[in-house]
């Protein structure tokens, strides 16, 4: 059995890029790094049928900015933009942030998720 390593390692910073951007005092960043962990994984968990391929998470002092790529963006907004404010106060609760944005990115290109989606399961 030789040395395996993680492709992701591997690619980050070549081709492929963090899931979050931010940066924090050394007591801050166990805490971030959870509350990442946990809405990351409420988005993906809830909206299984929308497509997400992606979650990005930015962090700025006072506010945290999550982007959504989604091949179905009209099923994760819902109508007159309910969907998005549900998530926007599930995000708020489980945050410690004060003010969360959340914005919403269509991939157009939908073949290609199905395949990672399936592929991670």
């Amino acid at each position: 059995m030789g040395q395996k390593v993680n492709p992701n390692g591997m690619r980050l910073g070549i081709n492929k890029t963090w899931n979050s951007f931010w940066y924090a005092d050394k007591k801050d960043i166990a805490k971030n790094i959870k509350e990442d962990n946990t809405i990351r994984n409420y988005i993906l968990k809830e909206y299984k049928t929308c497509a997400i391929s992606n979650v990005m998470i930015e962090r700025t002092n006072d506010s945290i900015t999550v982007s959504i790529s989604t091949g179905k963006p009209g099923v994760l907004i819902g109508q007159k933009g309910a969907g998005v404010e549900a998530l926007k106060k599930q995000v708020e609760k489980m945050a410690s942030a004060k003010r969360v944005n959340v914005n919403i990115v269509e991939v157009k290109n939908i073949d290609f998720i199905y395949y990672d989606v399936v592929k991670s399961l």
